[in-house]
């Protein structure tokens, strides 16, 4: 085996591992929006209206945590199912690279 062939050889494992890693980074990215989602305002079916008593007080609670009176909107189970998918798929990907 002729130098260019090592050197292509070493090139095409650092090419390996940073999609490896590359992978890593988005299944960890994608679970902690799936961790994020229903612990946020935003995912709340009062956000945005007049019964919401964040709203009320701090006129953007996007993003802040949830408080009592939290109700789980009718999207966040369909979002985390679709999230949860899209890892399946990204641990496929990664699984073919291990």
């Amino acid at each position: 085996m002729d130098i260019r062939d090592q050197l292509n050889d070493v090139v095409d494992a650092f090419i390996k591992v940073e999609k490896i890693n590359q992978l890593k980074r988005e299944i960890k990215t994608k679970q902690n929006q799936i961790n994020d989602l229903p612990t946020k305002c935003g995912s709340c079916s009062l956000w945005m209206t007049s019964d919401c008593p964040k709203e009320k007080h701090t006129k953007v609670s996007n993003g802040m945590p949830i408080c009592n009176s939290f109700q789980k909107a009718f999207w966040i189970d369909n979002t985390i199912q679709k999230w949860q998918s899209e890892i399946s798929e990204l641990e496929l990907s990664l699984n073919g690279l291990i």
